[in-house]
């Protein structure tokens, strides 16, 4: 059992692989490519065993991992579709199938994205609960009524709290704009990037002057209290180059310790009551 469900998850891997080189594609290049050179019978022929099992119960893998391969099968069949407009290779297989293709097209579902100016689908897996038949194919207005839902009090009161609940930030919001501290809310994205880019420029000025002298290496290294002879360039940093670098540090984290304060102040201010209540 454990060999067969390492067969499945290779053969899951497999699959996912292949729907990852049909995502984003701009030509019909590759989907082509796949249309021909892939075995259709046979991947149709896998979906249609992973059916057979389910509906048996099979004692060889859990419903739940016949379910994915299978509809991995489905998703790949279901993706190409839209590219064989002749019908020659994924549709005579889906017909063949047609138990199986039906089985797994009423637990699919999919959602429509733009990709630069591109409709794109992407497929995933409905829980059973919404397939035909299921707990939740009911009307909407059926649904709306249930009763296991709150009653119709219990919602008036429910959206009464948070329309309050939205007031009340919008008053707080509007008394801090007409504050003298309206930064804390009109400045926040600019304070923010401040402090950021303060905080890389810090840890810049760090590396770069945190250069150890050669003079320094050996003696660090086997704990010595003797320094051999400085280089030229040993000299030239530590006498130079490193007095400038410590001061640019001490600058900048005095200058990143002021916005990070104003920061904390401003979130203290303008957004912290808003979570308080």
């Amino acid at each position: 059992k454990a060999r067969n469900r390492l067969r499945s998850r290779l053969k899951d891997a497999v699959t996912t692989a292949l729907l990852s080189f049909l995502e984003g594609v701009e030509s019909t290049s590759i989907p082509d490519k796949m249309l021909t050179t892939v075995q259709w019978s046979a991947i149709s022929t896998q979906m249609s065993k992973c059916h057979l099992a389910m509906m048996r119960g099979s004692e060889i893998l859990d419903y739940s991992q016949l379910r994915d391969e299978g509809i991995q099968y489905y998703f790949l069949m279901k993706y190409l579709l839209a590219y064989d407009e002749r019908g020659e290779f994924i549709e005579p297989c889906l017909v063949r199938h047609k138990k199986a293709a039906h089985f797994f097209e009423v637990r699919t579902g999919f959602v429509e994205i733009v990709r630069q100016t591109r409709l794109e689908r992407v497929f995933f897996v409905l829980p059973e609960s919404c397939i035909p038949g299921g707990a939740l194919d009911k009307p909407f207005a059926a649904m709306y009524e249930c009763n296991d839902l709150f009653d119709p009090d219990q919602k008036n009161q429910q959206y009464l709290a948070n329309m309050i609940r939205l007031i009340d930030r919008e008053q707080h919001q509007s008394r801090v704009r007409a504050s003298i501290l309206a930064f804390s809310v009109t400045k926040w994205d600019m304070i923010c990037e401040i402090s950021f880019r303060l905080a890389i420029a810090v840890h810049s000025i760090l590396v770069l002057g945190s250069y150890v002298p050669f003079w320094r290496r050996e003696p660090y290294t086997a704990h010595l209290a003797q320094a051999e002879e400085r280089t030229k360039n040993d000299i030239w940093f530590h006498e130079t180059a490193r007095p400038g670098f410590h001061l640019c540090a001490i600058i900048l984290m005095i200058m990143l310790f002021v916005v990070n304060a104003i920061r904390a102040f401003a979130f203290s201010w303008a957004e912290l009551p808003n979570i308080i209540r």
